[in-house]
């Protein structure tokens, strides 16, 4: 038996002790046994983690209860700092190759609608956007046909 924080009625160890040694949780009636064994055929545990193969074929590491709001933290205002809306925070876990049940993407919009920072900056306004300015225009007569190639700069300003 695979032991975890709060084990008891937790999906991620029930289903990591489903796979790796085919105990169904006590508490489970048989209906939810059809279910969970339904289920199972989409994950695989890898060095007792358990992953899930989603229809890209792509195997995300399914993230326990208990480590679910540092992945969101980290994710938010970790290291990149971007304070994402929720839609690029919910994306930008899954890139990660992260997942848990089916609120991902729900938990990132509540996370962060709840963030301080995010809710006193709140969304730009038109006014205070960077224009989008032509840097150089070039005329046609200007093309000489022993050039082969153009030098563009572009001024990026990310968010």
């Amino acid at each position: 038996m695979i032991i975890g924080p709060k084990q008891e009625g937790n999906w991620y160890y029930d289903m990591l002790n489903f796979i790796s040694q085919g105990v169904f949780p006590t508490d489970l009636i048989r209906d939810e046994r059809k279910r969970m064994a339904l289920q199972s055929q989409k994950f695989v545990e890898v060095a007792q983690e358990l992953y899930i193969q989603g229809i890209d074929n792509i195997l995300r590491r399914c993230v326990p209860d208990h480590e679910q709001k540092a992945v969101l933290t980290e994710a938010h205002q970790g290291i990149s700092r971007g304070h994402f809306h929720g839609d690029t925070l919910g994306k930008k876990i899954l890139q990660a190759r992260l997942w848990w049940p089916p609120t991902v993407l729900k938990d990132a919009h509540e996370f962060a609608n709840r963030c301080n920072v995010c809710q006193r900056l709140g969304q730009p306004i038109a006014r205070d956007r960077m224009p989008h300015t032509l840097v150089l225009a070039l005329k046609p007569s200007a093309w000489n046909t022993r050039n082969k190639y153009i030098l563009v700069a572009t001024n990026y300003c990310t968010k």
